[in-house]
């Protein structure tokens, strides 16, 4: 990919996941001509989610909700999938998939703008007159007038302050000789990350036993097609316990409705709801309720559903309560606890979820440090105001430096759903493009 020589340029997108080319996508729309994008992967767009080439790995939802509020002048997921003979908006395809749709959306992003992919980290921001300096991990620098955080998930805290042979701390990276090796295996997480591990060791490895380990080891359910239940509409709940008392008492009473129904309605109006609360009524639902919505909010795709069930069937997949910790090397592979458990494992795979400690990210501590970000008090992402720009630790808006994506839950809430996302991103784009107006009037 192109490595831009220029030393200043208008906005600069730090990430090239989904997020960030969706930002640039909607900043094309509004006439942006020349975006930077600062990204270490070669492909634009596929990130952790859409990087992987395991075809076992599927998006968890069909394809109608991907396409959902296409961004004018872009094609569709639907309509892509069609175009490659591929029809079913039912169907729960391979994330890979995706990744080759958004491919083609970075290709008519080039059409309409000059696309700079700057293939490197980026180190540090640093605010100065007029924008933003960013430097890269190799030295290099550059001035942005306005810049984009896209950053996406983290990957997990570390089990082990060092590297042992046989513990996968990247659950997207796990070297296909410790899988093919792999006997016993435990799993640090029982969410759908778990269960793609767990899928792509299965298919090398088909002797390999699992434990999931998890302080609340349940696993996401499967998902199922449904209409939403419509009585979401009039739903006014002022605090989060008067709305989980509606929910729960609805799906009792009727034996007709589908839970899967309900949480359909309700995730078109948690950011609306979250929004409305105050603080201390986001607290309450972040410690007590979060859990439990987040496990029936991001299901499983039935196939993986069924290849899970089927190992639990033959009795090669259990589930542990406790927190996994201990880890050394062991007389054969490696020795762990789980809770007071002592345990055996070939393979130890990391799948507790994204960190979300803005100092486990590079460039994210150096902007706090700088007072550029401030962390959300629940702990769920960074402070943003309602157009997405950045917080500052002294409670002002930063103009000129937005962030988009998975970092901003602890406003917006939901911040998944790509029509969500793009949602977002056509925000960004508007104010930034303002804010071009201005500093070239």
């Amino acid at each position: 990919m192109a490595k831009s020589g220029k030393t200043e340029v208008p906005i600069a997108i730090i990430g090239g996941g989904a997020a960030g080319v969706w930002q640039a996508a909607a900043l094309t729309m509004l006439g942006a001509r020349e975006i930077t994008i600062v990204e270490p992967n070669e492909a634009l767009g596929r990130g952790l989610a859409y990087s992987t080439t395991n075809r076992g790995h599927l998006l968890n939802v069909t394809a109608d909700k991907l396409d959902a509020h296409p961004l004018d002048g872009f094609e569709g997921f639907i309509p892509w999938l069609e175009r490659h003979g591929l029809t079913a908006e039912e169907t729960y395809f391979p994330r890979k998939v995706y990744g080759d749709y958004i491919g083609d959306v970075v290709a008519t992003i080039r059409d309409r703008a000059r696309l700079s992919h700057l293939r490197a980290r980026a180190r540090s921001l640093t605010p100065v007159h007029g924008g933003f300096r960013v430097t890269l991990e190799n030295g290099d620098a550059f001035h942005a007038k306005q810049v984009v955080l896209a950053l996406g998930n983290l990957k997990p805290r570390r089990l082990a302050s060092t590297q042992l042979a046989g513990l996968a701390e990247d659950p997207w990276n796990i070297p296909q000789a410790d899988m093919a090796g792999a006997r016993e295996v435990v799993v640090a997480g029982t969410g759908l990350t778990a269960i793609d591990a767990v899928l792509s060791v299965a298919n090398v490895s088909p002797e390999a036993r699992f434990t999931l380990a998890a302080n609340r080891p349940f696993m996401p359910p499967s998902d199922a097609r449904n209409v939403a239940w419509p009585e979401a509409a009039d739903l006014r709940p002022d605090r989060p316990s008067r709305l989980w008392r509606t929910v729960i008492a609805e799906i009792r009473s009727n034996p007709d409705l589908d839970w899967i129904a309900v949480v359909e309605a309700l995730k078109t109006r948690t950011s609306e709801f979250w929004q409305g609360w105050s603080q201390a009524d986001r607290a309450t639902f972040a410690r007590h309720g979060l859990r439990h919505w987040l496990h029936h909010r991001h299901r499983t795709p039935p196939p993986s559903h069924q290849s899970i069930n089927q190992l639990i069937a033959e009795g090669r997949l259990t589930l542990c309560r406790g927190r996994i910790s201990d880890i050394r090397k062991g007389p054969a592979g490696l020795a762990l606890r789980i809770g007071d458990r002592d345990m055996q494992a070939d393979l130890v795979i990391n799948a507790t979820g994204p960190s979300v400690d803005p100092r486990d990210e590079p460039l994210l501590s150096s902007a706090l440090d700088d007072g550029l970000i401030t962390p959300d008090p629940l702990g769920l992402g960074l402070k943003v105001d309602a157009s997405g720009r950045s917080v500052a630790s002294d409670g002002s808006s930063v103009e000129g430096l937005y962030i988009l994506g998975a970092w901003t839950r602890g406003v917006f809430f939901e911040v998944v759903p790509l029509p969500m996302l793009r949602k977002h991103a056509m925000n960004i784009a508007s104010i930034a493009s303002r804010q071009a107006s201005l500093q070239t009037g």
